[in-house]
């Protein structure tokens, strides 16, 4: 607790024009971050396709509101949006403990997102082997850098009561700015590995011009948290780079920007996801624009899905199958001896979304096709043989 003897500010006093609008940024992105990921969630549970990739993002989610509520807190406290003339003498201990927090959950956030991305992306895509082994690689980084991140947020002082109250005790930190830029070109670099994923996953599918092209931007959308993120990089390594004597420091929303880039990291994530339901809501502006598909496969059922983890296909009678070589696969399971024969579901372009997707199809694409049966189409097949 603060021992200094400040005035300790109210949270619930006044306020500043200014505050109010970074106020406005926090809760607005935050706001439509929680609304893209209902309907993220409502999506997949209504076409049964939940998955680890949407828990995720439900962590995310919640880890975005603590965030926004310890950006909140620390505006107040430390009177961001007025000019420094303007602030009284208060106790800063309590706004540097709550900016220990936003620093703690700012990497977990971006990174869980990324993690949920990539579990997508190997859904869709985990059929092919080194789209497989590229996401499980970059899952890898992704994952190390968020342990290795969260640890040195939360060591990042010694003793852990010089964070918030270095006049009054000794101790060191690490160097902050080399962090900083470290954590952002990691970040960049497997950023922009995911970001092309989507365009190797698409690129030699046999579909519509218009969709994948429109798929592939969906997907790159998620460049604006980048470019958000290196805005935010510049913004805190400025100070130590060129430091100005006399700054008026807090009369600016530039703060809000960590908030800004976390929810809208939880956007792009969503927005994917979300294609399934904006054919079902506006068929008529799909249909107009040329992202619409008829439906070629809709006696297939819920359970010939691609498992949780992708690149491995499963039914509910048959054993699990490397998609390594899925033609290869199939015919010796069920070709064997000349007597099983497999009903492959028709072709259905990935333009008909994630689920139909997932929900029994046959990917048909320059290296080869991805087949999913029913099986009672199995013994269908034997009784006309």
């Amino acid at each position: 607790m603060p021992t200094t003897g400040f005035k300790q500010p109210n949270p619930w006093d006044g306020t500043t024009w200014l505050q109010q609008c970074g106020f406005a940024i926090l809760f607005g992105f935050t706001g439509i971050a929680l609304l893209v990921s209902c309907l993220r969630i409502y999506s997949r549970v209504s076409t049964k396709t939940f998955g680890l990739d949407d828990v995720l993002i439900i962590i995310a989610m919640v880890l975005s509101m603590a965030h926004t509520t310890a950006s909140y807190m620390y505006m107040k406290y430390a009177y961001i949006g007025y000019h420094v003339k303007d602030i009284p003498w208060n106790d800063p201990e309590v706004s540097r403990i709550w900016m220990y927090i936003i620093n703690v959950l700012y990497n977990p956030i971006l990174a869980i997102v990324k993690m949920s991305v990539l579990i997508f992306l190997l859904r869709l895509g985990g059929y092919k082997t080194g789209v497989r082994s590229t996401i499980l690689a970059v899952g890898a980084v992704n994952l190390f850098m968020m342990i290795g991140c969260l640890i040195a947020m939360i060591f990042q002082c010694f003793p852990f009561e010089y964070n918030w109250r270095p006049w009054a005790v000794q101790g060191t930190c690490i160097d902050r700015p080399a962090y900083y830029v470290a954590r952002a070109v990691l970040n960049v670099v497997t950023d922009i590995v995911v970001l092309i994923m989507p365009i190797w996953i698409f690129w030699d599918l046999k579909m519509n011009k218009k969709v994948r092209w429109a798929l592939i931007f969906v997907f790159m959308l998620g460049f604006i948290a980048t470019i958000v993120g290196c805005i935010r990089l510049w913004l805190l390594i400025s100070p130590y780079l060129d430091p100005v004597e006399g700054a008026d420091w807090s009369f600016s929303v530039g703060f809000t920007i960590t908030a800004m880039e976390v929810n809208i990291a939880i956007w792009t994530a969503c927005l994917p996801a979300l294609w399934p339901l904006g054919r079902q809501w506006f068929p008529g502006l799909f249909s107009k624009i040329g992202l619409d598909s008829p439906h070629k496969a809709r006696d297939v059922e819920p359970q010939m899905l691609f498992p949780l983890s992708g690149g491995v296909l499963r039914t509910r009678d048959f054993r699990r199958r490397s998609v390594t070589d899925p033609v290869a696969a199939y015919r010796q399971r069920f070709l064997k001896d000349g007597k099983q024969r497999m009903k492959v579901a028709p072709y259905l372009s990935v333009d008909d979304g994630e689920e139909e997707i997932q929900a029994g199809t046959s990917l048909t694409s320059t290296s080869g096709t991805m087949a999913v049966c029913r099986p009672n189409s199995v013994s269908a097949a034997r009784s006309s043989h």
